[in-house]
């Protein structure tokens, strides 16, 4: 559990963000680790997008980057780097990764490799070699290009509808209202906001303000971005992600595409 420890400057300097890398991130995360990433909107927009996954398995070798993100729970930070901007570009958060200092580069890289099993000596020579976040930023362009740009603007409408209602419901009733259908992934308990994860971290904000970032493909999880330069992040499942997978004709379709169709029937 990681507990954020909130003031009343700090409810009054949340804001929301979006990032087309973050969803990015979790679609290659969800690659990486099919048992741990086995339902939820990630799985089924892979599914979806299959003869393009089968075309990027074919022609391009994204083993450095899936075993970054399989590695630990952890993946590199550098990947995912903060932002001040309501939305995001993509090119220009690709261009940060980029610029990623090789001394940290490596050293997040190293954490991660120091906690996986056993590697393929020439994924590890890459993983290893000057250039690391240049080569991890262009596999994650190419991610970009085939599973998420034709469809980003479908997206990116439904985080800015949850980011919408949030602040609405921030406004009207303050963090109380903003967090309560959130459980029992995060819950407000008086001034320590509880997040659902696996490993254990207590932060005082301390005024510095929480950053609200809706992903499509987190579910069933949320999560915190706890670097001590930044102002934390909560990472959370937007709302209305079923009408990403909604065909017409079929009121089903969505929620069986979401948690599969034996499910869904039920």
């Amino acid at each position: 559990m990681v507990t954020l420890v909130l003031s009343l400057a700090d409810a009054l300097r949340c804001r929301f963000t979006i990032s087309p890398l973050g969803e990015l991130v979790q679609l290659s995360r969800a690659m990486a680790k099919p048992a741990a990433f086995a339902q939820g909107a990630h799985t089924a927009w892979l599914r979806k997008q299959s003869p393009a996954l089968e075309r990027l398995r074919r022609d391009h070798d994204l083993r450095p980057l899936l075993i970054a993100m399989s590695a630990c729970s952890y993946f590199p930070d550098f990947l995912t780097p903060p932002t001040l901007s309501s939305v995001t570009d993509i090119e220009e958060e690709l261009a940060r990764v980029r610029a990623t200092p090789e001394a940290r580069a490596q050293s997040e890289i190293g954490y991660c490799l120091g906690r996986c099993g056993p590697v393929e000596p020439e994924v590890e020579r890459q993983l290893r070699s000057r250039g690391l976040a240049d080569c991890l930023a262009a596999q994650l362009e190419v991610l970009w290009e085939a599973l998420v740009a034709p469809s980003w603007q479908q997206l990116r409408d439904v985080l800015e509808r949850d980011v919408l209602y949030r602040s609405r419901f921030l406004a009207r009733g303050g963090l109380a209202s903003l967090f309560a259908d959130l459980a029992p992934l995060v819950k407000l308990e008086e001034r320590r906001l509880l997040v659902r994860q696996a490993t254990d971290s207590t932060r005082v904000l301390d005024g510095s303000g929480l950053v609200l970032r809706p992903s499509a493909f987190i579910w069933p999880h949320a999560a915190t971005m706890l670097d001590s330069s930044q102002p934390a992040m909560l990472v959370y499942p937007s709302r209305g992600i079923a009408s990403l997978f909604w065909e017409p004709g079929n009121d089903d379709a969505a929620l069986a595409g979401l948690i599969g169709p034996t499910r869904a029937q039920i």
